[in-house]
């Protein structure tokens, strides 16, 4: 629940599977965190995941020091004898369990699973907080276990399944396309714009950047090409939300160095209502991410009329099409002169919104239901 994006997802999967006809399935939730209580429908039955004692953990650990391979192929196999989990698991003896995100149970369990890959970025980007020795390594082992062990596999786009082909040894057959949606929370709350304007002293006219303050997610640059503006006599003010990580105090600094401090306006957290009145509220959503294959925060200002300015990189222009400004990450004259077309081309904005709904309207709900729906078919062809 703390992992914003990855979260959302998941509660679209939830979504998804609890409209699932119930002639044709027997859908059973299976949840660790206890705030999935209140979330999970009462129509659908669930079960709370068991700590192993101390001995168990023990012994786990013990058996996966072995080797990042063998450990955990032993585990697999044990696992289902003395593992709290695994028996959980077992007794409900699953057709297909579906994973709504990362999780190491696909590989552990020998049981049939299919689970979203969300990118590969490690593979392809150079930046400190993908690369850390430990991480890659631990990420590369969970990765070749998924394409080994896993029955289907949920990639966001053509780019993302190449991605997986191109890096780990997995047959095609069991790769699957399933592009994101915007969050159900988008049509959940009404918006008081001049009530969020006040309690942020916000001003009227503003650009919007929700990320957490990593190095990829490029604030760097996107500060620089609110100074190029600003020296073009373009005053441009810049909403930021996010979480502070290891670029937050450079990018602070740079904001006082460049003398930005009356035009960036910095929010720890906001409410889910308050993030949907910064995108309605603001001139347009800039994302000049280094990162992909495709991004959540896209369709989210697309199903709320907010213009997009994001990266011209990997999957993105197969998810945003004709909807978006796309810039090189790179170029700070690239990121200013998107900014400057939203603020000089009203015409154009409105194109943008326009296009942004209809693309909105290819995600909805009811099509992401169908989409998986037909793929757990694909998978479940054998029972039928």
């Amino acid at each position: 629940p703390t992992d914003g994006g990855k979260f959302q997802y998941a509660l679209s999967i939830l979504s998804a599977v609890e409209k699932f006809p119930t002639k044709k399935y027997e859908i059973i939730v299976v949840y660790n965190n206890i705030i999935w209580q209140k979330i999970i429908p009462k129509f659908i039955k669930s079960v709370q995941l068991r700590n192993n004692n101390v001995i168990i953990k023990l012994l786990r650990y013990l058996v996966f020091l072995i080797s990042p391979e063998i450990g955990r192929d032993i585990w697999r196999i044990i696992g289902r004898f003395i593992d709290l989990n695994h028996r959980t698991f077992f007794s409900l003896t699953p057709d297909l369990i579906i994973y709504a995100g990362k999780d190491p149970f696909i590989h552990e369990l020998s049981l049939p699973g299919v689970i979203p890959v969300f990118d590969l970025m490690h593979r392809y980007e150079k930046f400190p907080e993908l690369q850390d020795d430990a991480s890659a390594y631990g990420r590369d082992i969970y990765y070749q276990r998924v394409c080994k062990y896993a029955k289907g596999i949920l990639v966001d786009s053509n780019v993302g399944l190449n991605h997986v082909i191109d890096n780990y040894d997995v047959e095609i057959e069991k790769i699957f396309v399933f592009p994101y949606i915007a969050p159900n929370y988008v049509n959940e709350y009404s918006v008081n714009s001049e009530k969020l304007l006040f309690k942020f002293n916000l001003p009227p006219d503003y650009i919007f950047y929700p990320a957490q303050f990593w190095s990829h997610k490029n604030h760097n640059l996107l500060i620089e090409a609110i100074y190029k503006l600003k020296q073009e006599k373009l005053i441009v003010n810049c909403v930021l939300v996010g979480s502070p990580k290891n670029v937050f105090n450079e990018i602070k600094e740079k904001v006082i160095f460049l003398g930005l401090e009356r035009q960036i306006y910095f929010l720890k957290y906001v409410t889910n209502g308050e993030l949907i009145a910064l995108y309605k509220t603001s001139k347009a959503l800039v994302m000049p991410t280094f990162l992909g294959p495709t991004n959540i925060p896209p369709l989210e200002a697309f199903a709320l009329g907010c213009p997009v300015i994001t990266s011209d990189i990997y999957g993105v222009k197969e998810q945003v099409g004709n909807a978006a400004v796309l810039v090189d990450p790179k170029n700070v004259k690239e990121i200013a002169g998107g900014i400057k077309s939203i603020y000089t081309d009203a015409k154009f904005r409105e194109r943008l919104i326009r296009n942004g709904y209809a693309i909105n309207k290819l995600n909805r709900p009811e099509i992401f239901e169908k989409r998986l729906n037909d793929i757990i078919d694909v998978l479940l062809k054998d029972f039928y």
